[in-house]
């Protein structure tokens, strides 16, 4: 989340349910699991990738991509890129 927060205009937003990703618009959920965390975020495209365990067509223009994460090694420059993505989208 750090990386995240230093973002320009990012709000993170605890609530019950899980941490939202905030710019503009909604970007992103964290949701805290008892054995692992789960990240959606929401890009204008599909990621083909088995980093992405599911994927959710929100409109023609929106996926919504959900990865599971069970360590900081999960956490890698390549995930913090999708989340920029859609961070970028919703700025």
């Amino acid at each position: 989340m750090g990386r995240i927060r230093d973002w320009s205009g990012v709000h993170i937003d605890a609530v019950k349910s899980g941490i939202n990703l905030i710019a503009r618009a909604h970007f992103g959920m964290v949701f805290v699991r008892r054995d692992h965390l789960i990240l959606d975020i929401i890009l204008d495209h599909e990621l083909k990738h088995p980093h992405a365990k599911k994927v959710e067509q929100l409109s023609p223009q929106l996926f919504i991509h959900k990865f599971w994460l069970t360590s900081t090694e999960d956490v890698n420059d390549e995930l913090i890129g999708w989340v920029r993505d859609a961070y970028e989208l919703k700025r």
